[in-house]
């Protein structure tokens, strides 16, 4: 995965900070290894990390965790959990211009996402649903509950 990192390196980064928001830290080498060691990356990494890891990810570091990948309720879905893992393409109308991971938590009033396209690399999300359909696409949604 090492080759890959600097633009492929999201799915991990997402799965880090959805454990460190819950005070479950783990070290980022022990959640690539987990990732690599149990076929959760897409053509050895090239496109990135599979979402289908997670629940398996979250369950060996003691977490009950659920992935959806229908774009209905997310919102609610979201708000149930501890903290989640949005996963999407960023261009509804070219995938090729990729996806990704980010997590997300909510303060009550709007989601803290983490590992943003910005250069703070935080925004301030009111809605799950708006800011997918604001041209980008779901892929899944991971709760830890």
């Amino acid at each position: 995965m090492e080759k890959f990192a600097g633009s492929n390196a999201c799915g991990w980064v997402a799965a880090y900070n959805a454990l460190f928001a819950i005070d479950n830290k783990k070290s980022p080498a022990d959640i690539i290894q987990y990732i690599e060691n149990n076929n959760g990356l897409i053509l050895d990494g090239v496109f990135g990390t599979n979402p289908a890891i997670y629940d398996r990810l979250f369950k060996r570091f003691g977490e009950i965790s659920e992935t959806t990948y229908t774009p209905t309720n997310l919102d609610e879905t979201a708000k149930k959990g501890r903290t989640a893992i949005l996963c999407y393409f960023n261009d509804k109308d070219d995938i090729s211009k990729g996806a990704h991971y980010i997590n997300i938590n909510w303060d009550g009033e709007k989601y803290i996402a983490y590992n943003t396209n910005t250069i703070e690399g935080i925004s301030h999300i009111p809605s799950i649903e708006e800011f997918i359909n604001k041209n980008r696409v779901l892929i899944s949604l991971t709760v830890i509950y």
